[in-house]
């Protein structure tokens, strides 16, 4: 954290320590630690870093909104696709890299993005993902994936769990919320934006964003970029301000 900060314990909260740096000591102002919330080491004297953009990606060129009702449902030709709506229990349909507009799934429904066997990633833009409750977003090889809209997540896993280096996901405007136990295996980066990590959801990876939101029982595990040094020379989140 940047200057100097007073830590406060409510409750139960715990904390290891403070560890000086050399950074200014500008500003002072207060950290809350909430009851039963725990952070390790706290680093003060951090002088803060630029956040990176995010660009707005291209529009869509696809001009259809396609609804796939059952299983067997063809969404046709995708690059001529602009929306795309899963219904509940049609199975996860494997979508090519593209520029698309909003795309939603719903309970046992789903999406498989990236190449197997790939090297580099297959580059994916999207205004809008809405993964709702029960839905499955599956990752089997590197992507980078550009959102120009926040969205909020509530499929059980998010990326692949034996490899979380596989997924980017960069947001143009406005952050994301996780909720209710989600598993988000990658790297998330929304500038403008909050990432709320909310109850008994997991993302890891890393995390920049304007603001994070760490709420009951959420938790950040620390993954680097694969071509990234080792998670514990650069933060595993890094944000302009922190609520636990």
């Amino acid at each position: 954290v940047p200057g100097a900060p007073t830590v406060n314990l409510n409750g139960n909260g715990t904390y290891s320590g403070t560890i000086e740096g050399t950074g200014s000591t500008s500003p002072s102002y207060s950290i809350h630690i909430n009851s039963n919330a725990s952070i390790g080491f706290l680093y003060n004297r951090i002088n803060g870093e630029a956040l990176p953009t995010v660009p707005n990606p291209p529009n869509p060129s696809g001009n259809r909104w396609v609804n796939i009702n059952q299983p067997n449902d063809d969404p046709g030709d995708f690059s001529t696709i602009k929306g795309l709506s899963l219904n509940s229990n049609v199975g996860v349909f494997e979508v090519p890299a593209g520029t698309y507009g909003n795309f939603t799934a719903n309970t046992n429904s789903g999406f498989r993005l990236g190449t197997t066997g790939a090297s580099t990633p297959d580059v994916y833009n999207f205004e809008r993902l809405n993964l709702n409750s029960g839905s499955s977003f599956e990752i089997v090889g590197p992507v980078l994936i550009t959102l120009k809209y926040g969205s909020s997540f509530n499929a059980p896993v998010i990326g692949n769990s034996a490899h979380p280096e596989w997924l980017i996901m960069d947001v143009a405007n406005g952050g994301v919320n996780l909720n209710s136990n989600v598993l988000f295996y990658g790297h998330l980066l929304a500038p403008k934006g909050t990432v709320g990590i909310n109850g008994g959801c997991v993302l890891t990876g890393t995390m920049t964003a304007k603001r994070l939101n760490l709420n009951s029982n959420g938790t950040i595990q620390g993954v680097p970029l694969e071509s990234g040094p080792p998670v514990n020379e650069a933060p595993t989140a890094f944000a302009d301000s922190l609520t636990v």
